[in-house]
């Protein structure tokens, strides 16, 4: 499942020493998740799961700027090629992330709502 994706990148985290939370962004027309990240603050104080996950949806279509070496759980899927004279769609236009474990924080759902995710799924609630 998607969310078993991003539990599994929680787990990541956890093992490298960071904040066990992790996030999956799934394309819901063809079902397959695009962008796979989790928590690694420990590298920067921004780099939150949902930011590193919308970063690899960035990279997938050319672009991002974080550095993703020594991380193997955070990965994405190539963007299928556009029809030509088609339009790339705007970062996560049209995708949704599932996050677990809990509610994203303020930065992140701003993040989220700047980069026109449509739904977000969460395990818990934040306390």
């Amino acid at each position: 499942s998607f969310m078993a994706s991003a539990v599994a990148a929680a787990r990541a985290a956890a093992l490298l020493g960071m904040e066990a939370v992790g996030a999956a962004v799934v394309d819901p027309e063809t079902q397959r998740v695009v962008a796979v990240g989790h928590d690694r603050r420990g590298e920067h104080p921004l780099q939150h799961a949902v930011m590193v996950c919308i970063d690899l949806v960035a990279r997938s279509q050319g672009g991002g700027c974080y550095r993703h070496d020594g991380y193997d759980a955070c990965r994405f899927a190539p963007a299928d090629p556009q029809p030509e004279g088609g339009a790339v769609s705007y970062i996560c236009s049209g995708v949704r992330p599932v996050r677990h474990p809990g509610e994203p924080c303020v930065m992140c759902a701003m993040a989220l709502v700047h980069s026109r995710i449509g739904r977000v799924f969460h395990g818990r609630r934040r306390r």
